[in-house]
């Protein structure tokens, strides 16, 4: 480069310009504009996303615990062919230490509860006060199939079909559709398919001794060895807030989540037309025996979606 050149080349540089105060504030506030725009857009998004997540949540706690109950009722006051409870026998040792009442009155009517439950604890949990229990009860087929009794009434003994899944220490019931004896199998002999009940002092903790021994009735192959239940729905505090419990003279399960509400009725038949006639709290019941539909309000929330699921399931085996 000649020496001519540089003053017009340092002409050029000096009067080239950067922007200017104005148009840096310009800039910057329309940038600013725009960042307040997207974050607006992604915290309308993010609040969406969320309360999306809740109403899945509140719907799917909801669905389950309703399923899980209509379920139980459908099937309960099961007993076979058995009259009724009161035709059953039992030969359990209710002094027994190991029998609780409060879960293994197996021989009580088949629907029960609680209405507006207060100082109440099951299965170790405190109840959710205000809020209701229901109380189920039946037998499922303990075989799979048939049972049939070998020797007379003083036998402490009888023969189960092949594979039949019993075990020591369960309580199990024999019936026909006269009745049926409810004792504890004290032995278990896999290799005959040989079930024993009898009286005397049991090895294990946990097993509810036999008083009596023989049946009070003759059984044929074609009773039916059924093993009763227990089951109490109930609302406690989980492990992430109120929860939907069941508990079945063991344990008390957590079933589902984010519950803030658990009211149960019961449809009675009053004028035994065999329909129901009207819904009614547990304390307004003075004959569960009269109970043939249970009425479930099931309040789920989670954060700000909130809902009550209802639904009514009959108890199929008691007519309608």
């Amino acid at each position: 480069m000649s020496l001519d050149a540089r003053p017009k080349q340092l002409a050029e540089i000096k009067n080239e310009q950067g922007l200017s105060m104005v148009e840096i504030l310009v800039a910057l506030a329309l940038g600013s504009f725009l960042m307040l725009g997207l974050s607006q857009v992604f915290v309308a998004n993010q609040k969406t996303s969320m309360l999306q997540d809740d109403f899945t949540r509140v719907q799917e706690s909801g669905r389950i615990g309703i399923e899980m109950m209509v379920k139980e009722v459908r099937v309960a006051d099961y007993r076979g062919c058995t009259p009724s409870a009161g035709s059953i026998n039992s030969h359990l040792d209710t002094s027994d230490s190991d029998y609780d009442a409060t879960s293994m009155d197996f021989l009580a009517g088949g629907i029960g509860g609680v209405n507006n439950a207060s100082s109440l604890t099951i299965g170790g949990k405190a109840v959710f006060a205000g809020s209701d229990t229901l109380v189920l009860r039946g037998a499922k087929d303990a075989c799979g199939g048939l049972g049939r009794m070998a020797g007379t009434n003083g036998s402490a003994s009888f023969f189960v079909t092949p594979g039949c899944n019993i075990q020591e220490g369960e309580i199990v019931v024999l019936a026909n559709c006269t009745g049926g004896d409810m004792f504890t199998v004290t032995n278990r002999n896999l290799a005959n398919n040989t079930v024993v009940h009898n009286t005397g002092a049991l090895p294990t903790s946990g097993w509810i001794e036999n008083i009596t021994k023989d049946f009070s009735r003759q059984y044929q192959p074609n009773s039916q060895v059924l093993k009763p239940y227990q089951k109490t729905f109930f609302m406690a505090e989980g492990v992430n807030g109120n929860s939907l419990f069941v508990y079945d003279g063991s344990s008390a399960q957590e079933l589902v989540s984010n519950i803030t509400g658990f009211q149960i009725l019961f449809g009675e038949d009053s004028n035994a037309d065999g329909s129901v006639d009207r819904y009614r709290g547990a304390d307004s019941i003075a004959n569960f025996d009269d109970v043939k539909s249970i009425h479930f309000t099931l309040s789920v929330a989670s954060n700000d979606v909130s809902r009550d699921f209802i639904a009514v399931a009959n108890i199929r085996n008691r007519t309608l």
